[in-house]
């Protein structure tokens, strides 16, 4: 994998140099996660910051009672952890492997902190970085409200696909209640849109296998359109930057 076109796609490097990047992918090295694996727990110092590579982890808080509450599930493309690490604060959160393995592109702390004290420009591009992108962020969430429940689920699916080179063959990856919990939606509202999904596209879902029976029906259904003159290729699409495009929206969110 490319990794400095992967940093461009991600709103804590994007304003950076070809240099810059350089310098952090330098720094950097890839993880392997096992199923169920803890990456860190709540409360550790924050030395590691993390891009999803593969894989599904799930960031999560325990109460005194043994609760849990689900922050976020975070997969490829996804990064967590940035703000405990360039803060210098403690983790505010445990992760943990769900599904199958995983793998993360891992940058230290001391690495972005070091850069930073060397040359505070890199400070103020990251964080000119980081508003732009949540400026855009409320954009594509007010996009993304507008889609019924189950075409939110058909983009969750659709981003399933797009992960595995357009397979029609899946298997969730986690869950059904972590996947209703990852879409802000309620476990049986998440049955009720895939029973829609069925008698709209005869997409199947038994037990955690899904069939897809046409990709091309499922992208016009949840209204995904690539914006290039060209189309896309699939790694071009994955790592998609440009905010406007409903692929971008759909990578970004889902």
């Amino acid at each position: 994998m490319n990794y400095i076109e992967l940093l461009k796609t991600i709103p804590f490097f994007n304003g950076l140099s070809h240099d810059e990047l350089q310098y952090f992918v330098g720094k950097s090295y890839q993880q392997h996660y096992k199923k169920n694996e803890p990456l860190f727990s709540y409360g550790e110092p924050a030395e590691k910051f993390f891009i999803m590579l593969e894989g599904w982890i799930k960031l999560y808080r325990t109460n005194k009672d043994g609760e849990e509450t689900v922050i976020a599930l975070v997969t490829k493309g996804d990064t967590f952890s940035e703000a405990a690490t360039f803060e210098g604060s403690d983790y505010p959160y445990s992760a943990q492997v769900v599904g199958g393995n995983a793998s993360t592109l891992v940058l230290e702390a001391y690495a972005i902190r070091d850069k930073v004290r060397q040359n505070p420009n890199i400070a103020l591009k990251m964080l000119a970085s980081i508003t732009h992108h949540s400026n855009q962020l409320s954009l594509t969430y007010e996009h993304i409200s507008k889609l019924t429940t189950a075409q939110r689920v058909g983009c969750f699916l659709l981003k399933l696909s797009m992960d595995r080179n357009y397979q029609t063959n899946l298997q969730l990856p986690y869950n059904k209640y972590l996947v209703a919990s990852r879409l802000g939606m309620k476990p049986e509202t998440f049955s009720r849109s895939m029973k829609r999904l069925n008698n709209d596209l005869h997409i199947n879902l038994k037990g955690r296998e899904v069939t897809i029976p046409n990709i091309d029906n499922l992208q016009e259904y949840c209204e995904v359109e690539c914006l290039n003159d060209e189309k896309c290729s699939l790694e071009k699409r994955l790592l998609c930057t440009n905010k406007q495009c409903d692929v971008y929206r759909i990578l970004k969110l889902m």
